[in-house]
């Protein structure tokens, strides 16, 4: 399982990764507008190349599930959502927004308690509702979040609510042996 700090550890990774490209896409800008306040010539291939960069990235991010997941589980994902309304899939979201505040409003207190049992047994349920029929699903949704494959920005919740979530469900696990 992964701890609190592994998982900060990865998020901290992408992170400076992420500081480190946009700060040298700055020092390139800043080099272009310099030469321009100057009066001389830009380099326009070096502006292009920027451009190209910055929005290169932006496309990784946006898909990010197609480098992580295989075909074949793209495919499930889609067959997933065909059994779903443009209303239930709303609905079915409202559900994890809710669940995730509550978890993140429980974080102080013990996963193997009686309410984070209660709220390892409505993840579960509320989990299941999509993807009780694809395990293989489940699990590499799991390991997207652990790995820190899936970008920041689309991500629900952070590594706290992983962290309570997972030591929660595991507790459960245990007592239903």
């Amino acid at each position: 399982m992964l701890t609190l700090e592994k998982s900060l550890k990865v998020q901290a990774g992408i992170i400076a990764e992420e500081v480190r490209r946009l700060e040298a896409a700055g020092r390139a800008l800043r080099q272009v507008f310099g030469q321009l306040e100057k009066g001389k010539k830009a380099d326009f291939n070096k502006v292009i190349t920027i451009i190209k960069e910055i929005q290169m990235d932006e496309e990784k991010k946006k898909n990010w599930a197609e480098r992580f997941f295989t075909p074949e589980e793209m495919a499930e994902f889609k067959e997933v959502g065909k059994g779903y309304t443009p209303a239930q899939m709303e609905s079915y979201q409202k559900k994890w927004a809710a669940l995730i505040e509550e978890v993140k409003s429980h974080l102080g207190t013990d996963p193997a308690g009686p309410v984070g049992q209660e709220l390892a047994r409505r993840w579960q349920a509320l989990f299941n509702e999509a993807y009780g029929g694809h395990p293989n699903l489940k699990k590499r949704i799991g390991e997207a979040y652990r790995s820190g494959a899936m970008p920041a920005e689309y991500q629900t919740f952070g590594p706290e609510v992983w962290e309570f979530i997972s030591r929660a469900i595991s507790s459960l696990g245990k007592k239903n042996k």
